[in-house]
């Protein structure tokens, strides 16, 4: 049984700080890749441990960040790359998922990037469902933060979750487990768990056709109208129709989220952010710029959708 392990970095339960999340902080090189990393070796040991003959881990925070640890991960634990693409999974299992852009108890709550949401043939959905629908194989099971077990509806209703942290705030959650150790071991149980089970999961399907709409600034949709089949139907709104998730969804899906990252790309500018060292040596100015960029993300509220 080969399983695709897929990681956010929000929804990780010892993850409290924001500044954890940025590698423009040094609180990400000094303890979020730990706090993230101790939740993958969690997750991928119950996998292994419930029957998985291997686990392929999905880097699926930031911009390319190096969040793992991957000299930490267990035998028979790789990072997704070249080699890993196609099927060839029998399972998809997410570990560290937040809720969708909107929830204000939610932290860090966001679709992908900021101020950016997604809905399928009117119904708003969470990064969950496009990582299910993307792979195609049977959802095992999703840890994270309480806000997101709700919004696992439509096709995932009944996913085994666990809730790993309870937020407030965008800024503001608790782990529900008292300490690092008690949060790996209910997540390397449930994980087991969900294993053992996966034969009782089917894969998740669309309608055929669909429609994707997607909300993001009103100032930024034009960047993207006329990529992969997108239309403006309303100043904030792009929709593209589709038959197939991967061909037509994810290219579409891409273009507008490229337009919607446009603040925070010009905000990174050139920094250089592969390690902590490199951090360190990049102009303050240019660290200050980005990091208030983080900061003033966090602490506001954005609205479920947006016309």
């Amino acid at each position: 049984m080969r399983i695709l392990l897929w990681t956010g970095m929000e929804g990780m339960s010892e993850i409290t700080d924001h500044h954890e999340c940025w590698p423009v902080f040094p609180h990400y090189w000094q303890t979020g890749r730990r706090k993230f990393t101790a939740d993958v070796v969690a997750a991928a040991s119950g996998l292994l441990e419930g029957g998985a003959t291997e686990v392929v881990v999905m880097n699926g925070h930031g911009l390319g960040w190096p969040n793992v640890l991957w000299e930490d991960l267990p035998d028979q634990v790789r990072p997704y790359g070249r080699g890993s693409r196609g099927k060839g999974f029998d399972g998809l299992f997410q570990v560290g998922f937040h809720a969708r852009c909107g929830t204000t108890d939610g932290f860090i709550s966001h679709t992908f990037v900021p101020h950016f949401r997604v809905a399928v043939d009117g119904a708003l959905v969470t990064e969950s469902h496009a990582a299910a629908w993307l792979v195609g194989v049977p959802l095992l099971g999703i840890t994270g933060d309480a806000a997101l077990e709700a919004q696992v509806d439509g096709i995932l209703n009944g996913t085994p979750f666990l809730a790993v942290k309870r937020s407030s705030s965008r800024s503001e959650t608790t782990p529900l487990y008292g300490n690092g150790v008690a949060s790996a071991d209910a997540i390397r149980a449930f994980a087991r768990r969900c294993a053992q089970e996966w034969r009782q999961r089917k894969p998740p399907a669309l309608p055929s056709p669909f429609t994707v709409a997607m909300s993001l600034d009103p100032h930024l949709t034009q960047a993207a109208v006329g990529r992969h089949g997108l239309v403006r139907s309303s100043p904030a709104v792009l929709t593209v129709e589709a038959e197939d998730w991967g061909r037509d969804v994810e290219p579409a899906l891409g273009a507008a989220m490229g337009a919607a990252l446009r603040p925070l790309l010009a905000a990174q500018e050139d920094l250089d952010l592969s390690s902590e060292a490199a951090m360190q040596r990049q102009e303050p100015a240019k660290l200050e710029r980005l990091r208030r960029y983080f900061v003033d993300w966090v602490h506001a509220n954005y609205p479920a959708w947006q016309v």
